[in-house]
């Protein structure tokens, strides 16, 4: 996921490659009429969608397919592909432009619809896509073998995304548009408990005060309870994790924090309830990620690093001898997933992409004040330039700037 990310931008600004982008309508290469694009892949209702202006007309091409390919230098991948089915303005250009989401929107059942018993998850969301006539290899169902359903019943006027998400809902899955129209459903990931991190993102990769966080828990927790009952109340499943206590004060036994009717089994029980009391300890955050350049090979769910300096003030009411070791300046690195919206942009200016959704730290480095000048040396010490801050990487170059042209188009 690497491959243009970072030393694509180091090439950007060593004059060695420009960002690229390539526009389609129909299978016409409309790039030089591209005046604007706007893309967004919405976890919340699953979809994606771009507005576009161009310069020519658009009068006559509903339902068009639309390809949008963002790059670098002559390396571009398709992003967005979606249809025209939108027009705010045919005459001045103006159009949006849906992913496959919009076809499960738009059709219904047709008739009353029974599923038996004991199917798996995947076999409803593949038979859905079928309906939808998605075509074959735009859906794919991560984990879902395992996971049965009990009957369902749709009239002949339900949406199937309205069926889909109504499924996905009650089994915590996670239905959504993904680039280069496709679709995919997996169980609902949790910051830092998504596999690999996609992308390294250090304090000079985005602008000053690009990445922002926010506290969201509204308290601290004694430890998590997740379970599961049947119709009589006897548990299924049940497992327990104490919460680590990271602050000045215990919190009460009884505050517990609880996740019912869990899907899984008691091992899967027990794992969720360590990475639950983890991220409860340590903090979980909300994220986001502004104006940074495109990374076309970054979807929904994937998981970022970023690193942020923090400086901590010495809280004059603590007394415990840590507490003077905290204060000072920090490398602060976090593990961000992506499950808010993702947003890109291009322009004659603009080839930017924001990022937002959940986010945990998972480690912290203090870090040395800059040596001041004629400051003694101990000897046996290497010596720092006094501009120079340990653990911070001179990328200096990589923040986005306007401006940025001409833009090279090649075919995708």
């Amino acid at each position: 996921m690497a491959t243009l990310g970072e030393l694509a931008l180091r090439r950007v600004h060593a004059g060695t490659a420009r960002p690229s982008r390539a526009f389609y309508i129909a299978g016409e290469n409309l790039t030089s009429q591209l005046v604007s694009a706007s893309a967004e892949f919405d976890p919340h209702s699953g979809g994606s969608a771009m507005q576009i202006q161009v310069r020519d007309s658009l009068e006559g091409l509903e339902d068009a397919p639309v390809t949008l390919g963002v790059g670098y230098g002559g390396r571009m991948v398709r992003y967005f592909v979606g249809r025209l089915q939108e027009p705010s303005s045919l005459a001045s250009g103006k159009a949006t432009a849906y992913g496959p989401f919009k076809l499960m929107a738009d059709q219904s059942f047709g008739s009353a619809t029974s599923y038996p018993g004991g199917i798996s998850i995947g076999y409803f969301f593949r038979d859905l896509g079928q309906r939808a006539a998605l075509g074959n290899g735009v859906l794919e169902v991560r984990g879902g073998e395992s996971y049965t359903l009990d009957k369902l019943d749709f009239t002949e006027e339900t949406r199937l995304a309205e069926a889909a998400k109504k499924v996905a809902d009650a089994a915590n899955f996670v239905f959504f548009d993904r680039p280069d129209y496709k679709r995919a459903a997996m169980p609902v990931p949790r910051p830092g408990t998504s596999g690999l991190s996609e992308a390294l993102y250090s304090e000079a990769s985005y602008p000053k005060d690009g990445f922002t966080t926010q506290e969201t828990k509204e308290g601290h927790y004694s430890k998590v309870v997740v379970f599961r009952r049947d119709d009589e109340g006897n548990y299924l499943v049940r497992a327990v994790a104490p919460v680590p206590n990271r602050g000045l004060f215990t919190p009460p036994a009884n505050r517990i924090f609880y996740v019912p009717e869990f899907p899984g089994n008691q091992a899967a029980a027990e794992q969720e309830a360590y990475e639950v009391a983890h991220r409860l300890a340590f903090g979980e955050l909300e994220f986001s990620l502004s104006n940074i350049w495109i990374n076309p090979e970054l979807e929904l769910y994937d998981s970022i690093t970023v690193e942020r300096t923090e400086r901590r003030a010495k809280r004059t009411f603590d007394k415990r001898p840590s507490a003077a070791l905290r204060a000072g300046k920090w490398l602060v690195t976090y593990r961000c997933l992506i499950d808010g919206p993702l947003t890109l942009k291009v322009s004659k200016t603009e080839h930017y992409m924001s990022l937002s959704g959940g986010a945990i730290k998972i480690a912290e480095r203090k870090l040395s004040d800059p040596i001041r000048l004629g400051r003694a040396i101990t000897p046996g010490i290497v010596t720092v330039r006094p501009t120079i801050v340990p653990g911070l990487r001179p990328y200096n170059g990589l923040k986005p700037r306007p401006g940025l042209k001409p833009y090279t188009s090649t075919q995708i």
